[in-house]
């Protein structure tokens, strides 16, 4: 088996306290580290590769998940922590097929709650200062929010959007709009706690549609500007539904102050998280296509410039000679390059083959 090296990766978190995402790391760990997603020939894990220790968290946190019953940062017994500080986690993802083993080094962030949602002091000036930055040199940026609280006030979009930390997210995204010129970004709204018995049927059915739509309203900003760059710059937004344990199997408690469900399983039921290495690898599958429109489109460039070239004029023969050589050597390299991507994605979309229908409402 041939195996071939991708361009690194930034993938950033952004979510207020409590939505979830220590408990998507540690999902997504224990699902795709300590085994591995399969479907037929084809297989995707990861490797941690820590420099500084930081990815030691998340293996404590899988080891607390194991014995405690409820999946919040507040109910979990004392057992996982939420995010105090930025940390800085490093994977090689590895997607394989029959003939390769293609190996994409990961650089993933996870900023705290409270420093995404709010800027009360100099410090948390600062570390939203370094959060804006991050985001600028970001490929996937993944938005968390809450499935119950999104139900919850459904009848009260601003409400949602102050609780979700909507409000300041669409901000953050209007000042990247000022400061980025990025192409190639993903963006994917997670959608939480799916698995709260809140959240109704009709709200579940079609791969909570109705929830996702919501998230759109929500997210407005976020939406028509991801929307808007769709052509321009080959940006793409998903939204996907995922939880610890099985639709509508936790008992769901809202802590109006922090703006939060505590989800406790019911009797019986068991964490068997939903969709999570789904909505982790689509994101890396949409950065990749949008990277394969970029590649097309330099394909396109040279070639239209080899058309232009006049080989056979006796003016500055040689330079037009180097020209057309340069051209062809460029789309000899961007030709491999997008042959590998597409067998990532197809690798990738074939892992998830009978959930994509329901994946997204909108990606470009």
């Amino acid at each position: 088996m041939e195996t071939k090296n991708f361009d690194s990766l930034n993938d950033m978190i952004l979510g207020p306290s409590g939505v979830g995402k220590t408990v998507f790391l540690s999902s997504l760990f224990q699902g795709t580290v300590n085994s591995c997603i399969k479907k037929d020939d084809c297989f995707v894990n990861l490797n941690s590769r820590s420099e500084n220790g930081d990815n030691d968290m998340i293996s404590s946190v899988v080891n607390a998940m194991g014995s405690a019953r409820s999946y919040t940062t507040d109910t979990l017994m004392g057992k996982v922590k939420g995010t105090i500080a930025k940390i800085n986690f490093n994977f090689d993802i590895n997607i394989n097929d029959k003939n390769n083993c293609f190996v994409i080094p990961t650089h993933f962030i996870d900023y705290r709650g409270g420093a995404t949602v709010s800027a009360k002091d100099k410090e948390q000036l600062d570390e939203t200062a370094q959060l804006i930055e991050t985001m600028e040199n970001a490929d996937i940026i993944r938005i968390f929010v809450e499935g119950p609280v999104l139900y919850t006030y459904r009848d009260n979009l601003e409400k949602a959007k102050v609780v979700t930390g909507a409000n300041i997210y669409n901000q953050y995204f209007s000042v990247l709009n000022k400061v980025s010129r990025k192409e190639n970004v993903s963006v994917v709204v997670t959608i939480t706690k799916c698995d709260s018995d809140v959240i109704p049927a009709d709200y579940r059915s079609n791969g909570f549609l109705e929830l996702k739509k919501l998230a759109i309203q929500v997210f407005d900003v976020i939406f028509c500007y991801a929307h808007n760059l769709t052509g321009e710059r080959n940006w793409s937004f998903s939204l996907v539904p995922v939880s610890a344990c099985q639709p509508g199997t936790t008992k769901s408690e809202f802590n109006e102050q922090y703006g939060t469900y505590f989800c406790t399983p019911k009797s019986g039921s068991k964490f068997i998280p939903q969709n999570i290495g789904l909505s982790y690898l689509m994101g890396i599958c949409m950065h990749m296509e949008s990277r394969m429109k970029t590649i097309q489109r330099a394909i396109k460039f040279y070639t239209d410039d080899i058309c232009n070239i006049n080989l056979k004029s006796i003016f500055d023969r040689k330079a037009n000679r180097a020209r057309y050589d340069n051209d062809t050597e460029k789309i000899k390299e961007y030709t491999t390059k997008l042959e590998e991507l597409k067998v990532v994605t197809a690798t990738i979309r074939k892992l998830f083959a009978d959930n994509l229908p329901d994946f997204t409402i909108y990606s470009a």
